[in-house]
């Protein structure tokens, strides 16, 4: 999606000529992520909480919500406050602690950093060898 069409609203005439376009929508890039020393295992498990619990709002792309691949060092740091201590509550972002356990948080987020170095990866290497974003491939010898 290289074009941003949020709040735009478009009116056709007969014989009215070309459609304007949208503003080229400008993406931030991916910050280095942390180190992620979960296992494929527990990567695939995050995957699984992932779909099940947090991609009804959040996407891995553009969206109106934060595309978790780009978080800040803050929100890794407070990653399990977040999710079961409500700390982006007054943000809309409620606790899940009747939903999710702290092994499944920790999951969720080995999943959301090796998705994050995909990216981070994808955007550092040269335009020739870059691809369309796929599904992870969580057998990756990087040893992030």
């Amino acid at each position: 999606m290289l074009h941003s069409s949020e709040n735009r609203i478009v009116a056709f005439k007969l014989d009215g000529g070309e459609v304007p376009k949208p503003v080229v929508r400008k993406d931030e890039p991916f910050p280095k992520p942390p180190t992620n020393e979960a296992s494929p295992t527990e990567i695939q498990a995050g995957e699984t909480k992932f779909i099940e619990q947090c991609s009804r709002c959040h996407a891995l792309g553009p969206n109106i919500t934060p595309d978790l691949r780009k978080m800040p060092q803050q929100a890794h740091d407070m990653f399990k406050d977040i999710l079961l201590g409500g700390a982006f509550a007054p943000r809309g972002m409620e606790s899940f602690i009747d939903v999710l356990s702290d092994k499944e948080v920790e999951n969720i987020h080995a999943y959301l950093i090796e998705q994050s170095w995909q990216a981070y990866r994808q955007q550092q290497a040269p335009d020739a060898e870059r691809t369309p974003m796929t599904a992870p491939n969580t057998n990756d010898a990087d040893p992030h």
